[in-house]
């Protein structure tokens, strides 16, 4: 599965060469998933900047998908 936003598909690019990335949390979540795996696939880091919009069950998938690879930005 692709991610829907050229922005994600920017990112996993990245990701994908092992570059470290930042992404908003207002991007859909199933992008948000599929980046945060290719973090942790690729020993990569992912930034989740506005983390707070999103809910903690949601905040807390993201995670174990990114298997600490993955930042959160619980700040306005």
């Amino acid at each position: 599965m692709a991610p829907q936003t050229p922005l994600a598909r920017t990112a996993l690019t990245l990701l994908n060469a092992k570059g470290s990335v930042t992404v908003d949390a207002g991007l859909p979540v199933a992008d948000l998933l599929m980046l945060a795996e290719a973090a942790g696939k690729m020993g990569a880091s992912m930034t989740l900047r506005r983390a707070n919009v999103r809910p903690a069950v949601e905040l807390e998938k993201i995670a174990r998908a990114g298997r600490g690879r993955v930042n959160f930005d619980l700040g306005g």
